[in-house]
């Protein structure tokens, strides 16, 4: 508080913070009684010869603290130095300070003020600053003057109806006055509203914002007229009707705005209303002046090719008041009137519920965030009716997005209040009425982790577990109570009548998508690791599916069951690969103590491993294990006897499941061992003399596919023939092969003729009979973990010619996307993936992704249509974006195909809204799918004439499919066209 010294001995304390009477619609305070506290709402009055002597106390000197509080509100008239929203924080820090610092004031004749009457002072203290920051000399305004605002008076599309401008003059008068508090969201704490109905004289209803005893703002509503009295409030500078004029209250983020362009957009708004509107006036008292402002259409005449139209200018008038009237009107008052046909109804049933400043909350039924802010989501339907039901028991919140205290648009949670306050949500759109559904959407998710109503949160996702977990119903406080509930198994899984919340799957979903660990873990405290199983698993057939899940049950791992009905996108079923690891982690724990029987057993496979080619391969023997499994190049088996009969089933699994097994070697192994060792128990040795056995046939196997010709006969041979022989041996291909073949200059068989439709299909067939012979299961799609088709062993030379279609590509990393990227995963190089992460890219590029993306499922549907049995090897196409990288389309690497669309995206100028796509570039990614699928037929062809002669056959009978198609439409030739042209240049793709 400011101190002034009048006398050495004799100190006045000033309680109005150097506002003037003039300058404050607040009366002198009267003389203050012992033992009493000062009264601030008293009835105001102009007169500054009557200010009276209020009663203080003796002190030495004024403290610095007093000294640089008369600084900070001595300041030049109109100069705004900070915001007004964080004034009350700092009028309410230093009330605290000086409070703790007043042993020396310990014989003062005042009480303390209350909590509530502290933010009260604080708040009066905050309008008073402001109306001296806003005042000026108001002789400057003429006493009559037109301004033209430059605004063509139309309709607007986004403007039909009362409460868009309705909206804009509410904003101004909420921010202006500070309604709403900035740190909660909600209505000041220092204000209450009273609401009185269907007063007299037509009157509808009274609303009357109240700090104490005092009305800081009154709206009267009548069928066909609002009048909207504020107090605090200086007069606009006629500056305010300049387009684009900078208001220094916009700056602030705790508002949505000052007086700026929207209430001219407002104004004309309402001036199209034609016949239904009749005035607009805004009237101001201060400084002994009245002001009024008169918004009316001016025609202007058709000139040259502008046609003749209405535009909007203010008219300004300035008088001064008589004496009489200084004393009944109030200093610092504004008044809107506002007469428009129904504007009363429309706002009552329209704007009210819109606005959060005339709410009052149930606080057990939010979903608030317990960060400063007032952040909060709510259902509508279950908050107190608006005035405690004064005006009806029906008008309560309306549902929708609102920012900072303002409906926006419609709710994304079907029947929710979705309230946000603060910098984390803005408005976007030329007319105010849309936000970002990425900002949206991380707003919800910042309420959910921030939940000060943990408890609620969890009710309410808890049907995200299924119908056994949906048995609660939400009550409107809050609490749950038991109802039974049909199953619902036809719609999707996380849409429960039992929480309001659920209602609107599409847009949570994206949320459990990219915040699954949290929902999962913190909200459905489901343990961190479990496992997923339905009664799919427990109950398989599966020898192997069957074992796991039981050994995994009994040694104690966090198995929790799928419910039917629960959500698909949290619940995700384990598959076979994620049962294999999980076990797999258990039983190397338990190998850690080696010893006895299975010490020797690994010794022994160790030695026939190494002659297969597997030295790297290592046997486990477990009294745990069931049944033999194979995961990452070691075998799992139960432990036994070192028999024949083991090692010959444990060498079959190899073979059938582990890479790089070199079949010669096998077969070696398998003679010898059938030679060597009895039936019955072995040991060590035995197995030494069975791998001796095995190099040695494996020697004879070698020599007895060599042509005798090559090194006997009775005929010299000539030097060039014995050198030619020399580098590159006659040998006998005793395989079986489809296709019809000849020796070649080389001794090899060639394919001479081309291959067939029905050679194709046993060409996919053959592949397919591979991947079921490997026990692989193609329902998991994440890529990285599906085993190879292709070892690096049977890759082909490339044999393409001088034309290279091998390039550098960079390493990839799976990187989990939202919808607005396509959704699920996306292979991404290290540059893009930071990108991803940290949000750079722009809307846009995100789109163009989206529709490549939509594109490869386009063309992976055609070649789908067109060779059905190549289904399975279509599962394993992946999108990636190698952005460091743009000469390569796409890539085999043996296990999947990864298609780089970073190079495609000069292809693609702009995402398409409508879902349509060039077809040109649809069928780019046919002959790029083609491509690579013709590297998993033909693995050892590398790109030379038998891998074109297969690829070539699958473009053919793509085309005779879509000729088929485009049968019964038009356009036949060119879709042909468009496939042969592409097909007679040999493309370049990996």
């Amino acid at each position: 508080m400011s101190v002034y010294n009048l006398e050495d001995d004799i100190t006045i304390t000033d309680l109005t913070r150097g506002i003037s009477a003039s300058t404050s619609p607040m009366a002198p305070l009267r003389k203050s009684k012992p033992n009493e506290v000062i009264d601030l709402l008293m009835d105001s009055s102009d007169d500054e010869e009557k200010k009276e002597e209020y009663p203080a106390r003796k002190v030495s000197r004024p403290s610095r603290n007093c000294r640089r509080d008369r600084q900070t509100y001595g300041k030049e008239v109109g100069c705004v130095t900070e915001k007004e929203d964080n004034l009350e924080k700092d009028i309410l820090k230093k009330d605290s300070e000086e409070q703790k610092s007043s042993s020396a004031f310990s014989d003062t004749k005042f009480e303390k003020l209350s909590a509530d009457g502290r933010k009260i002072e604080a708040y009066l203290r905050a309008r008073r600053s402001g109306v001296k920051k806003r005042s000026f000399d108001l002789n400057r305004i003429p006493k009559s003057e037109v301004i033209p605002t430059g605004r063509t008076i139309k309709r607007m599309n986004a403007w039909t109806g009362h409460w868009p401008a309705l909206r804009e003059f509410m904003q101004n008068t909420i921010d202006h006055l500070g309604l709403l508090d900035s740190r909660t969201g909600r209505r000041h704490e220092a204000l209450h509203l009273d609401v009185e109905a269907a007063g007299c004289g037509g009157q509808l209803a009274t609303f009357r914002f109240m700090c104490k005893e005092e009305s800081v703002c009154t709206i009267e509503v009548f069928r066909d007229e609002l009048i909207i009295e504020q107090l605090y409030t200086f007069p606009i500078a006629p500056r305010a009707l300049d387009t684009g004029v900078p208001d220094m209250d916009k700056s602030t983020e705790a508002s949505a705005g000052g007086f700026g362009d929207g209430f001219k957009t407002a104004a004309v708004a309402l001036l199209a209303l034609g016949k239904d509107f009749e005035s607009l006036e805004w009237k101001f008292d201060a400084q002994g002046q009245h002001i009024t402002w008169s918004f009316e259409g001016a025609c202007r005449a058709a000139v040259g090719r502008f046609a003749k139209c209405s535009v909007l200018q203010v008219r300004i008038d300035r008088m001064e008041k008589s004496t009489g009237e200084e004393s009944d009107v109030k200093e610092n008052v504004m008044q809107q009137l506002i007469k428009v046909k129904g504007i009363g109804k429309s706002f009552i049933e329209k704007t009210v519920p819109r606005l959060i400043v005339f709410w009052d909350l149930d606080d057990s039924a939010l979903i608030a965030s317990r960060k400063t802010g007032g952040d909060f989501i709510a259902k509508a339907s279950v908050q107190p009716p608006i005035a405690k039901g004064a005006l009806g028991s029906n008008l309560k919140p309306e549902s929708g997005v609102y920012v900072r205290g303002i409906w926006v648009r419609t709710s994304k949670i079907t029947g929710t209040l979705m309230c946000f306050f603060g910098k984390r949500l803005e408005v976007t759109g030329r007319d105010r009425n849309e936000v970002e559904d990425d900002q949206l959407l991380s707003c919800v998710v910042y309420v959910f982790r921030h939940c000060s109503n943990m408890s609620y949160l969890q009710h309410l996702m808890k049907p995200l577990r299924g119908i056994a977990h949906d048995n609660v119903t939400i009550t409107d406080s809050g609490n749950s109570s038991s109802s039974s509930r049909k199953a619902d198994t036809r719609g999707t899984r996380c849409k429960s009548s039992s929480s309001w919340l659920l209602v609107s799957p599409r847009f949570l979903n994206r949320i459990f998508e990219e915040q699954k660990d949290f929902i999962l873990y913190d909200v459905l405290n489901v343990p961190p690791g479990s496992i997923f199983v339905s009664s799919k698993t427990t109950k398989s057939a599966d020898p192997f599916i069957k074992w796991a899940s039981a050994f995994l049950k009994n040694r104690g791992a966090p198995i929790e069951p799928i419910e039917t009905g629960a959500n698909r996108y949290l619940f995700q079923e384990v598959n076979e690969l994620e049962l294999t690891e999980k076990c797999v982690e258990m039983l190397k724990a338990d190998t850690k103590e080696k010893g006895g029987d299975s010490e020797m057993l690994s010794v022994a496979f160790k030695k026939l491993f190494a002659f297969m080619g597997l030295g790297r391969a290592r046997v486990y023997f477990s009294p745990h294990i069931s049944v033999a499994f194979v995961h990452d190049r070691n075998i799992y088996v139960p432990v036994a006897a070192l028999t024949r009969e083991l090692i010959v089933k444990v060498l079959n699994v190899c073979q059938c499941h582990l890479d790089r097994v070199d079949n010669e070697s096998f077969s070696s192994l398998m003679q010898a061992i059938f030679e060597t060792l009895s039936p019955g128990e072995t040991n060590i040795d035995s197995i030494g003399k069975a791998v001796k056995r095995a190099k040695d046939v494996h020697k004879e196997n070698t020599n007895f596919m060599v042509n005798p010709s090559t090194s006997t006969g009775t005929s010299k041979p000539n030097k060039s023939a014995s050198k030619k022989k020399m580098s590159s041996p006659h040998v006998e291909d005793l395989t079986d092969d489809f296709a019809i073949c000849d020796k070649g200059n080389d001794g090899r068989k060639k394919r001479l003729s081309s291959t067939s439709a029905a050679e194709l299909q046993q060409q996919i067939e053959r592949i397919n009979r591979s991947i079921r012979d490997k026990g692989e299961k193609l329902k998991n799609r994440n890529g990285t973990d599906l085993p190879p088709i292709i070892s690096e062993a049977d890759f082909g030379c490339d044999d393409s010619g001088h034309d290279s279609c091998l390039r550098p590509s960079s390493s990839l990393q799976n990187i989990p996307v939202g919808f607005s990227l396509g959704g699920g995963a996306l292979l991404c190089d290290q540059n893009a993936a930071d990108a991803i992460k940290n949000g750079k890219w722009s809307t846009q590029i995100k789109a163009r992704i989206a529709s490549l993306r939509n594109v490869l499922g386009e063309a992976t549907d055609i070649v789908r249509k067109g060779i059905p049995s190549l289904d399975s090897l279509l599962e394993r196409i992946r999108p990636g974006y190698d952005s460091s990288n743009d000469t390569y389309e796409a890539f085999c690497d043996g296990t999947q195909i990864i298609v780089n669309l970073h190079a495609y995206m000069p292809k693609l100028r702009c995402a398409s809204p409508s879902g349509s796509h060039p077809q040109t570039l649809v069928h780019d990614f046919v002959i790029m799918i083609t491509h690579e699928l013709a590297h998993f037929l033909e693995p050892r062809a590398g790109h030379g004439p038998v891998w074109r002669d297969t690829h070539m056959k699958m473009i053919i009978e793509i085309m005779v499919m879509m000729s088929a198609n485009n049968s019964n439409h038009t356009n036949t030739s060119d879709s042909s066209r468009a496939y042969g042209t592409s097909s007679n240049k040999r493309p370049k793709r990996s």
